[in-house]
């Protein structure tokens, strides 16, 4: 299973997004029976029990708000009746809601199932129209393939508030490392379009485009201006590992592909062929998430074989997650590497409640949830299936992980080219 996550800042060959895909027969036709399709979803999938009727009153309220009928028309649907009950009650409201003719039935019903999803107050969970449904089978099928340069980015404004994009990462083997390109590189303009003012999400839809193609750039690096030319290509992600001092690695791991795991220890090993290892920075900055497996091996490294670093909550109960693997780092001196972007935060509060790593940078991404696609009689739904939480039941969905010592990266810094944060975790380390 995967968290979940839309890689807005990442200019790679396809958004990192998991879905999974599963056809239910549920009803036909955009009807009152969407909702009661979506329902039913709700209840064998969600991650934790829904009540029925409550979220039925979400669907009444959504017909409220589409026809303009009040309570007295459309009241609620009492609490603590039997479902079906409850559903027959809510077909009945449903027609009576159609018989205003303010909007089509199939309108209606799509309007009644967003509002019943809302509900929820999860943000992850929602209804998507079959277009949008068709859009999104297209991308999880790969019919629609995308390519980037292999840049990490972000926006950080001046002091005089105006918006710059900077390169954060680039990532190795890829076309942005062979034209050159390199980390705090501010990009001024794409194919000719200013990117001043503009945020990471759209900068990197510019970034993108079809296997093959050409995107030119011009860049800022310190006072001097550069143009560049790169074809673009999909990109592999696969961790970084140097030692950036004598004894001290450097990990910085971009997504929990199937593999890192083993590329982490096999990466580790070179390293430590060079001399002894004393200390390591991971670095899960812009970290886009991944297979909860790998995640577990990563741990692995660093933590005994079956520490329970975290727990994820699903619809059947809850399940810890565990270290797995060889260990091959389980004492030296450990700092993570954190921001606003990352989603490893299962691994992080993970090591620090085991006492073996501190955390430094900015406040995390706040993204605990994992979920699939299902789909309904008419379009289709995304579900948060799972969520992760601390190994004390410490919640991460909306809260993120706070370091143990906050330090910013600020606009200043990447025009002087200062990874203030890397710096400050060497000095915790103290090497």
């Amino acid at each position: 299973m995967k968290i979940t996550a839309l890689a807005v800042v990442c200019a790679l060959c396809v958004g990192l997004v998991f879905i999974v895909s599963a056809d239910v027969a549920l009803g036909a036709g955009a009807d009152s029976s969407l909702v009661v399709a979506a329902l039913r979803v709700l209840e064998q999938h969600y991650f934790k029990p829904v009540d029925p009727v409550s979220l039925l009153n979400g669907a009444v309220a959504g017909l409220r708000n589409a026809t303009s009928l009040g309570s007295d028309v459309l009241p609620d649907i009492p609490a603590g009746l039997p479902e079906a009950q409850a559903i027959s009650i809510f077909r009945e409201r449903f027609a009576r809601a159609n018989q205003t003719g303010k909007l089509p039935e199939t309108d209606l019903a799509y309007r009644a199932t967003r509002e019943m999803l809302d509900w929820l107050r999860d943000g992850d969970t929602h209804y998507m129209d079959p277009a949008q449904f068709a859009e999104q089978k297209k991308k999880d099928a790969g019919a629609v393939v995308w390519a980037g340069i292999g840049v990490n980015i972000r926006s950080e404004k001046d002091g005089a508030g105006v918006g710059w994009i900077f390169i954060v990462d680039v990532y190795p083997e890829s076309p942005a490392q062979a034209a050159g390109l390199k980390r705090f590189d501010r990009i001024v303009e794409v194919d000719g379009k200013p990117l001043r003012n503009m945020g990471a999400p759209d900068a990197g839809q510019l970034l993108r485009g079809q296997p093959g193609s050409t995107v030119s750039l011009v860049l800022q690096r310190g006072s001097g201006r550069l143009t560049a030319s790169i074809v673009r290509a999909p990109i592999r992600l696969v961790p970084r590992a140097e030692m950036v001092r004598p004894g001290v690695a450097y990990l910085k791991i971009y997504y929990f592909a199937e593999g890192t795991g083993e590329q982490v220890r096999r990466a580790l090993r070179a390293l430590a062929a060079q001399g002894p290892i004393r200390a390591v920075v991971l670095d899960l900055r812009g970290n886009g998430g991944g297979w909860l497996s790998e995640m577990q091996s990563v741990a692995g490294v660093f933590l005994p074989a079956q520490t329970v670093f975290a727990q994820v909550i699903h619809h059947a109960g809850t399940s810890p997650l565990t270290a797995t693997g060889e260990t091959l780092v389980p004492s030296v001196p450990l700092v993570v590497l954190s921001n606003g972007q990352a989603l490893a935060e299962g691994i992080m509060v993970g090591l620090r409640s085991a006492h073996r790593a501190k955390i430094i940078g900015e406040k995390s991404a706040g993204v605990g949830g994992s979920g699939g696609d299902f789909a309904l009689p008419a379009g289709g739904m995304h579900v948060t299936l799972q969520m992760i939480v601390g190994p004390s039941s410490e919640p991460i969905q909306g809260a993120g992980v706070t370091p143990d010592t906050e330090v910013a990266l600020t606009e200043t810094d990447m025009e002087r080219g200062v990874d203030t944060q890397l710096d400050a975790a060497l000095r915790t380390i103290g090497r």
